[in-house]
């Protein structure tokens, strides 16, 4: 935090609110445990992809149903795994579903060309979850009372405060975008809180988390 402050374009703020999105849901513990598993899940489809297309070339011939490989095809299958939420969410991690042809072409080239493309997913997902690993690790080092279990508290909080400061962002203008995207902290306030009171609670909120960012930070720059 202190750092030059860069005016944030409004891309900058839909992916800054996505990954707060994101993170706001890995704090469960069901979808932490689903995306460690994500990555793995991807890259084994793509080694089976990267076979079939091996098959094709030396045989000229292919057992396989290509329409399990389009994107209704990958799809079907992460929800029957259980990640209807994250495509429902439309989250970073399951966004490649949607760049995934409906129809597979039956050639070497083409399905080499997909089983790259959801190797790259691959480690889209395990980026993302190495970044919230490293914030867990993060703020247990500037916390008062560092754990070497479990996860530490609002780690999206944390991440949405550290975020925007570099952009020298207000209270205000954080709990505004964060409405304006139809964020709640929590599921039961939609339909309820008007825009406004909306905000209000985020403002709220939020002073909480950047006071706290800021009190550790601080503390942890005089101790170093």
């Amino acid at each position: 935090m202190g750092a030059e402050e860069i005016p944030p374009t409004e891309e900058d703020w839909c992916k800054a609110i996505e990954r707060f999105c994101f993170f706001r849901y890995l704090e469960s513990s069901d979808a932490f445990e689903r995306a460690k598993k994500l990555p793995g899940l991807l890259e084994s489809e793509a080694t089976t992809i990267y076979r079939l297309a091996d098959r094709l070339e030396r045989t000229g011939q292919l057992d396989f149903d290509l329409e399990a490989l389009s994107s209704i095809g990958l799809e079907t299958r992460l929800r029957e795994l259980g990640y209807s939420d994250e495509i429902d969410s439309c989250f970073q991690t399951v966004d490649f579903l949607i760049e995934l042809p409906e129809q597979v072409a039956e050639t070497p080239a083409d399905l080499r060309v997909l089983a790259a493309f959801i190797h790259d997913a691959a480690d889209v997902a395990q980026t993302l979850l190495d970044l919230y690993l490293d914030s867990i690790a993060l703020i247990r080092r500037m916390s008062d009372e560092p754990t070497t279990t479990g996860a530490f508290p609002s780690v999206s909080g944390w991440w949405i405060i550290d975020a925007t400061d570099r952009w020298g962002s207000s209270i205000a203008t954080i709990a505004r975008k964060l409405a304006e995207h139809h964020v709640y902290p929590d599921p039961s306030d939609v339909g309820v809180l008007t825009f406004q009171d909306l905000v209000a609670t985020w403002e709220v909120i939020l002073k909480k988390v950047r006071s706290r960012a800021r009190s550790r930070g601080s503390q942890n720059e005089d101790e170093g």
